[in-house]
């Protein structure tokens, strides 16, 4: 091979994220990239773009999936000493402060050191005594390594803009309640996650544990908190002036001594009236039938998650919170073994019945369990009247398959609502149904926390269409035969409401699907969708040295001498970002 020919290298075949890169010219040590002729602020530039913090902004409690070898800042800062300089000059790639080991205490000590004055994102997570005994050493953090873990960032509050505390275990949220209590003003503090789920031996030792008065955090002088996510911590509810302005508020696994008064939680979402997401899994309010006042009305709410919850606690919340522009809703309510056979069919009976619907802008519906009685389910799809997607499970019974019936069938008989008009640019938003907003006929299931007025029906004056859901767009179905949906999608095309687009769980292979793929878009999902919202970057590239490797890091890296392989596969992830 003559000088100055290039070749294709093993190493550069597949790049991080698997892509073939068959042809990809690698040069020779000491031969110039042209990406080293860039100017410093360009390339700089490009190296946050190649940047991702983890962080979702739609899921602000959770961290997308971080492939092993896309810790992106070490990868650049690896390449040569020109690139680590300019990497080292850009504190916004040393924001994301993940705590889960013990050498990541050193990590985010000098993590934090190179962020300068730039914004962090703080995850601390420890692990029962259980699962730390039984660990490596050094592999996880437990009561031992709490407060060290905390001293990583306590003395840069200031520069916090989301924090991430997860404790299995009574002595690590005593640390956490400590540090939190005393904790300075946190200005920036956008994301909060305080999080205490343990395993308990049984139900005497959880009362006998929050059955202790929780002591306030946190303080008053949270002024730009938008995201709050509370799951299984016991707060003083009373003196929580930092949950203020939300715009997204999740409340989960809190057994009922733990949970906010009826007063207190509807004081919470008053003084949220820009909230867009409200999640309440296994939680809400301690629900007092003494309690009176004025419904809540939450008109900027956009999406509703509802899953495991009391049927006292979800009457509470249909009846007590106002909803008119939600847009999505997902419902996972299983039976409930423990409450003596009670269902949720009278919240779905009172969902239909309203005068007006409660939900008339809502667009996207996933129940991915919802026990109730099959007539209440038929007669609530109708007030439904703008929904364009569906998500139905019926995986291990979790829905029963009579639940798809309906939609394969003529809707004679049921009255529907027109789909209302969209509103236009600046026309204030639609109103829902106030407090007092009868139902159209009295249920007789309907408990005592859900009265019905003896009103007559309401029905559209429009004829309405001859199918549930007209405007459906999208069918979401797991457990759920081919044949089932062939039937469904025959029953629409006859009616010339057909549903463009399937997905489907699990390709099956029979004429039906063969026939679904014809006439339809079908898109599959399956256990490889899933995604471990918390899984760490165990196999990192490299894990980056401090102020000791730094220099004999640099006395490694030639300036004409690059790391070829690296280095070209960082090129080549650059030009993917810049095309």
């Amino acid at each position: 091979m003559h000088r100055g020919e290039t070749s294709t290298s093993p190493q550069l075949r597949d790049d991080v994220q698997g892509k073939q890169l068959n042809g990809v010219k690698v040069r020779r040590p000491g031969q110039r990239s042209q990406v080293d002729a860039l100017p410093v602020e360009l390339l700089a530039h490009i190296f946050l773009l190649g940047y991702d913090n983890g962080i979702d902004s739609r899921r602000p409690f959770k961290r997308r999936e971080i492939e092993p070898e896309s810790n992106w800042e070490v990868i650049v800062s690896h390449v040569c000493r020109h690139w680590r300089n300019i990497a080292l000059d850009t504190p916004q790639l040393w924001t994301n402060i993940r705590l889960r080991k013990l050498n990541h205490l050193e990590r985010g000590a000098e993590y934090v050191r190179r962020s300068r004055k730039a914004s962090l994102d703080i995850l601390v997570d420890t692990v029962d005594p259980q699962e730390y005994a039984e660990a490596e050493p050094g592999s996880l953090l437990g009561i031992k390594e709490f407060d060290d873990a905390f001293k990583v960032a306590i003395e840069h509050t200031e520069r916090w803009r989301s924090l991430i505390l997860k404790v299995c275990d009574l002595p690590c949220k005593g640390r956490a309640r400590a540090n939190l209590r005393d904790c300075p003003p946190i200005p920036n503090l956008q994301t909060l996650q305080l999080w205490h789920v343990q395993q308990w031996e049984d139900t005497n030792n959880m009362l006998n544990a929050t059955v202790v008065p929780p002591i306030p955090i946190l303080g008053d002088y949270v002024p730009s908190l938008l995201n709050a996510s509370l799951v299984g911590v016991n707060l003083a509810y009373d003196k929580t002036s930092y949950l203020k302005g939300l715009r997204h508020l999740e409340l989960a696994l809190h057994s009922h001594n733990c949970r906010p008064t009826s007063e207190e939680f509807e004081s919470i979402l008053r003084d949220c009236p820009d909230l867009e997401r409200l999640s309440l899994h296994y939680s809400g309010p301690q629900v007092d039938h003494t309690h009176h006042g004025a419904q809540v009305r939450l008109e900027r709410l956009r999406e509703l998650s509802l899953v495991n919850m009391d049927l006292e606690v979800l009457q509470h919340v249909v009846r007590r919170v106002a909803m008119p522009n939600l847009v999505s809703l997902e419902l996972d309510l299983p039976e409930m073994p423990d409450a003596g056979g009670l269902d949720f069919t009278p919240v779905v009976e009172y969902l239909a019945m309203l005068t007006a619907p409660a939900f008339p802008l809502l667009e996207h519906l996933a129940i991915n369990a919802l026990a109730c009685s099959l007539p209440s389910w038929t007669s609530w799809l109708p007030v439904l009247p703008r929904l364009r997607t569906l998500e139905l499970d019926f995986s291990e019974g979790r829905l029963p398959h009579t639940f798809f019936d309906p939609l394969c069938a003529p809707a004679h008989g049921v009255p529907t609502h027109p789909a209302p008009a969209a509103a236009s640019p600046g026309s204030p938003a639609p109103l829902s149904p106030g407090s007092g907003s009868p139902p159209r006929s009295p249920s007789p299931t309907s408990p005592v926390g859900i009265s019905s007025a003896g009103t007559s029906p309401i029905v559209s004056s429009v004829p309405g269409p001859q199918v549930l859901l007209p405007h459906l767009e999208e069918l979401k179905t797991k457990g759920l035969e081919s044949s089932h949906l062939m039937r469904f999608a025959a029953f629409r095309r006859s009616a010339d409401v057909r549903v463009p687009k399937f997905l489907v769980h699990i390709k099956s292979v029979d004429p039906d699907t063969d026939a679904l793929e014809r006439d339809h878009e079908v898109k599959y999902f399956g256990l490889e969708d899933v995604v471990d919202e918390d899984e760490d970057e165990e196999e990192e590239y490299s894990e980056d040295e401090g102020e000791e490797g730094e220099e004999s890091g640099s006395e490694n890296m030639q300036e004409d001498s690059p790391s070829v392989a690296v280095h070209d596969s960082a090129v080549y992830k650059i030009s993917a970002l810049l095309s």
